[in-house]
């Protein structure tokens, strides 16, 4: 009888151990019309390669084979300064909607599985498939995408963002 009591800590504990781990995917796609993610307010893992580092701020993560919804903005200086893109890691953290964008932000573990990763290929799009009012636009969310024939009307803003 004590046996059983004991059985299902140890099993309890052996489904903590081996908690799922999400994809980009996985936290970007939704069918919400607000674009909200699905894991919103909640604490995952997710695994990727990085794409890109902003020095100081952040990162971009990638699922390996590209293409829409596989990128994620995992926000935190301290993050930022543990990863080079190209590396392939596991981070843990809380989802939020941050001005209308699905991040992850100040991560409470972070894994460096290998390094040297090839990064995603990046997705040729137009302006008109980007643009803010563009429902569609919402796949492409932190994904490493190129755009051409752009024409900048607006320097940098604070945020290094121009339209």
């Amino acid at each position: 009888m004590k046996r059983i009591p004991l059985f299902l800590l140890l099993l309890s504990l052996s489904f903590g151990l081996f908690a799922q781990i999400l994809t980009c995917y996985d936290v970007q796609y939704t069918t919400a019309t607000s674009g909200n993610s699905p894991y919103m307010n909640q604490t995952v893992t997710v695994t990727g390669i990085v794409s890109g580092v902003k020095v100081g701020t952040g990162f971009f993560l990638s699922d390996p084979e590209g293409g829409p919804w596989s990128g994620l903005y995992i926000y935190g200086t301290n993050a930022s300064n543990q990863v080079n893109v190209g590396d392939e890691i596991n981070v843990t953290g809380p989802i939020i909607e941050f001005s209308g964008l699905t991040e992850m932000s100040l991560p409470t573990a972070l894994e460096v599985l290998s390094s040297g990763n090839p990064v995603p290929p990046a997705v040729e799009l137009s302006t008109d498939e980007i643009a803010y009012n563009n429902r569609n636009s919402e796949q492409w969310e932190g994904v490493l995408v190129t755009i051409t024939d752009v024409i900048v009307t607006t320097l940098p803003d604070s945020f290094k963002q121009w339209r």
